[in-house]
């Protein structure tokens, strides 16, 4: 028999936030078999079948709307349940800091007439990516790959919901399928610009996570991503402890720069539409600031260039001094050298691996020794 049509690809849905917050509920309030599994496996809430629980979407609050808030209870015991839902959208402005707030969940005590109950809240980020971290640390980051693993539509008892869950989940397996690289894969042809950028960017991920000989005292960052004018570039940021200095205060609106407020790191940027790996140093105020942002909202800001010209004009003789055609200076508010990574079609990501390691452990110590100069 023909296997039938994959009702939420047909539909063109499946990553509609709005909708699948809408499937969600419906499986919280209408499955007790997902229900329970997902009070067991996801919130790790024993005996979930002595629970009560009624989810909602979009309850409004003075800071914002929640994608779904559910009341799990019995008769002692309350959980206040937030869950932001992210697939291919980022997170609004600081919008689980506000989710987090007392205020954001007093509104919702309030709103479920719990304000005097015990209520413990559980804050969830629930995300196709597991690269984008929330803004709050309070949210725990639980991604669809883990959902569908762990909390499976085997037994779900509706049938029409079932489907659609059956659906959802093959979905999201073929999103998941495929992104783990091989030594010997060609880089640039799993880096293509027509995969999908949630893709790209869990695949840039497990690429950095395979190197492991970057140079000792180094530390990296979770992955970033920035989106400009059509164009995606991900990122991760190499740095050690004595390359950054204090961070600046801020008082009467004004960050008090002085010559050690600043941040020295290198970042490995992959740009999606040029297929380019490169690896800038930068130096930049901390916490960073556009330009604007240093003309107009910093006072102090002579201290702090004046220590940054002596260190790229000490970093630049040095570069000059290496002769190394793969290291070129720059004089750019932020970016003051970069190393080029040459790679071809054939590059194998091994190779570029052992490329990239190269580049680091070069840049490494040529900031090291700078840093160590005398009054530098």
């Amino acid at each position: 028999m023909k296997q039938r049509v994959n009702i939420m690809r047909t539909l063109g849905i499946t990553y509609k936030e709005d909708v699948i917050s809408n499937l969600l509920v419906t499986l919280l309030n209408e499955s007790n078999f997902w229900r329970h599994s997902f009070l067991k496996e996801i919130l790790q809430i024993e005996n979930p079948n002595t629970y009560r629980m009624k989810s909602y979407t979009r309850v409004t609050t003075s800071v914002g709307v929640p994608d779904i808030v559910s009341v799990v209870e019995k008769e002692d015991v309350v959980y206040l349940l937030l869950i932001e839902n992210k697939l291919k959208a980022d997170e609004g402005y600081r919008q689980t800091i506000r989710y987090a707030s007392d205020e954001c969940i007093n509104d919702l005590k309030c709103h479920f007439e719990l304000q005097n109950r015990k209520v413990e809240t559980k804050l969830l980020y629930l995300t196709l990516v597991p690269e984008t971290i929330p803004t709050s640390s309070s949210f725990l980051n639980i991604s669809y790959e883990q959902l569908i693993q762990k909390v499976p539509p085997s037994e779900i008892e509706d049938i029409g919901l079932k489907m659609l869950y059956e659906d959802f989940v093959s979905v999201l397996t073929d999103f998941y399928t495929d992104l783990d690289l091989k030594e010997d894969d060609r880089l640039l042809e799993k880096f293509k610009e027509n995969t999908e950028a949630e893709r790209l960017k869990i695949r840039f991920r497990k690429l950095m996570d395979s190197i492991q000989t970057v140079e000792t005292g180094l530390t990296r960052s979770e992955v970033g991503q920035v989106v400009g004018s059509g164009r995606i570039n991900f990122l991760v940021q190499f740095s050690k402890d004595a390359w950054k200095g204090k961070v600046a205060e801020k008082g009467n609106g004004l960050y008090k720069l002085t010559s050690d407020t600043f941040d020295i790191h290198i970042e490995c940027t992959f740009d999606v539409f040029n297929q380019i790996f490169s690896l800038p140093l930068h130096y930049e105020t901390r916490p960073y600031l556009t330009k604007r942002n240093i003309k107009w909202g910093t006072e102090g800001y002579e201290q702090y260039d004046e220590r940054r010209e002596k260190v790229k004009s000490f970093i630049h003789k040095r570069i000059k001094e290496l002769n190394d055609p793969t290291i070129r200076i720059f004089n750019g508010s932020n970016q003051i050298a970069n190393v080029k990574i040459n790679l071809t079609d054939e590059t194998t990501v091994k190779e570029f691996k052992e490329s990239l390691n190269q580049a680091i452990t070069k840049i490494s110590i040529l900031v090291d020794a700078v840093l160590e100069k005398e009054n530098v």
